[in-house]
């Protein structure tokens, strides 16, 4: 494995910084996976992780992100086309 470099460390300190105020690293990976990946890696990692009252927040945050993706795509498409 690589070692890390100066700004991938500092990546994850802001992030364990950023986890301190948002209430938990848990709260970070969940709407990070879900904002990313959609409501299937969010629930898939919530799960795994064995964080159950983090399933609907990342599937309603999932949904939310798909459905503004979407019309957002659309708005575009017709924009160019």
């Amino acid at each position: 494995m690589k070692p890390l470099v100066e700004g991938q460390r500092k990546d994850i300190r802001r992030c364990l910084v950023l986890s301190n105020f948002l209430g938990g690293i848990s709260e970070i990976i969940i709407g990070s996976a879900a904002c990313v990946g959609g409501v299937t890696p969010a629930t898939a990692i919530a799960s795994a992780k064995g964080w159950p009252s983090w399933v609907t927040p990342g599937i309603i945050v999932g949904t939310i992100g798909n459905s503004f993706g979407t019309f957002i795509g659309v708005w575009v498409w017709t924009l160019f086309s």
